[in-house]
């Protein structure tokens, strides 16, 4: 099992709630947890990145190696963004 630590900016908790709702098997406390995997979403917070402030997540991902590329691609699809 790896443990994966991502922040994500711009993005609310709240879509990682309904994100990891639907593809879990199961909750546990504020863990969601699927057939090799587990994620614990951080609290919201707002971070600064100069004068600029942005909301953050930090999400924790314990994954086995086996699915785990799998894993960081769906959920970097999931919640890619463009800017411009």
């Amino acid at each position: 099992m790896n443990t994966i630590v991502k922040q994500y900016r711009s993005f609310k908790r709240d879509e990682f709630v309904e994100y990891f709702s639907s593809i879990s098997t199961h909750k546990d406390g504020d863990y969601y947890c699927g057939s090799g995997w587990r994620v614990l979403i951080g609290e919201e917070k707002m971070d600064m990145v100069g004068s600029i402030s942005f909301r953050a997540v930090e999400i924790i991902i314990v994954v086995n190696e086996e699915i785990e590329d799998a894993f960081i691609n769906e959920l970097r699809i999931r919640f890619l963004r463009g800017g411009g």
